[in-house]
């Protein structure tokens, strides 16, 4: 299984939701920038953002504590999946699963809460839990 970190700043507020099983799962995007000149000395961006998927009683912490524009550190695996689309036409996506995160510089929305988590594994079944969005 592949292996990643990301350092970024979150893109929007985590949207958490629970699924039939009861277990908690919030999902958030993250953004980093890359910066270079080129040989001309004009500065370039890009910007390559993903979306992170945490489990369980993490998952409901980062929604708690977790703001839009929040500067965060996320590590965690990274999963294919696939599904079929309604033509009938099979989809393919990296997904990003976190195993822990922490805030970095920005205040959480309760300042006086621990603005870190250890992400939980996803149950072996939740990958077939209805179509990716």
């Amino acid at each position: 299984m592949l292996r990643t970190t990301q350092i970024g700043f979150t893109g929007g507020l985590p949207e958490l939701r629970y699924v039939p099983s009861g277990d908690a799962v919030a999902t958030v995007r993250v953004g980093t920038t890359d910066r270079w000149k080129d040989k001309e000395g004009e500065v370039h961006e890009r910007t390559t953002w993903l979306r992170w998927e945490c489990w369980g009683k993490s998952a409901e912490n980062l929604a708690k504590l977790v703001g839009k524009g929040a500067h965060v550190l996320v590590e965690g695996s990274v999963r294919n999946e696939s599904w079929e689309d309604k033509e009938g036409v099979t989809q393919y996506r990296d997904k990003y699963v976190v195993d822990q995160w922490r805030l970095l510089d920005r205040k959480p929305k309760d300042a006086g809460a621990e603005a870190a988590g250890t992400g939980d594994a996803p149950p072996s079944d939740a990958a077939g839990m209805g179509e990716p969005g």
